[in-house]
């Protein structure tokens, strides 16, 4: 509500000066700037712990990257999409009748790639984390 409302003051400051004095958007301004700062850092801080810290996920999940994932995985994380797979899975995919094959590993380079790109990131959440707390403490 404060960041809605401060945001509604900042945006449409000609509506607003009928009924506010000039001092509310000086508040508003304090008031949406900071909110906003400990918003995306709660936002990202949740996310960091969820997937990144949880067990078999550190540093990070290569299926971001490659888009593939293990039955195990898709059967602990997302159940109810493997139940319709599941179900799809006796059917064939094109009129032809050809046993589908199982998409192959990813390539090397596609991990090597994939796992630079996925530390580089952690390290500016990281970075980005470190300067949201010295910011509200300082």
């Amino acid at each position: 509500m404060l960041l809605g409302g401060s945001g509604l003051v900042r945006w449409l400051p000609g509506v607003f000066t009928h009924v506010l004095p000039g001092w509310a958007f000086n508040v508003a301004a304090v008031f949406h700037s900071e909110e906003a700062l400990l918003a995306a850092g709660f936002m990202f801080i949740i996310h960091f712990f969820n997937v990144h810290l949880r067990p078999g996920k550190w540093p990070m999940d290569g299926v971001m990257f490659t888009g593939r994932a293990t039955a195990e995985v898709l059967e602990e994380e997302h159940p109810l999409t493997m139940a319709q797979w599941a179900d799809l899975a006796t059917q064939p995919v094109s009129p032809k009748a050809v046993p589908d094959l199982p998409a192959p590993p990813p390539p090397n380079w596609m991990t090597a790639v994939a796992a630079s790109l996925g530390l580089l990131a952690l390290g500016v959440g990281l970075v980005i984390v470190a300067m949201i707390m010295w910011a509200q403490l300082c």
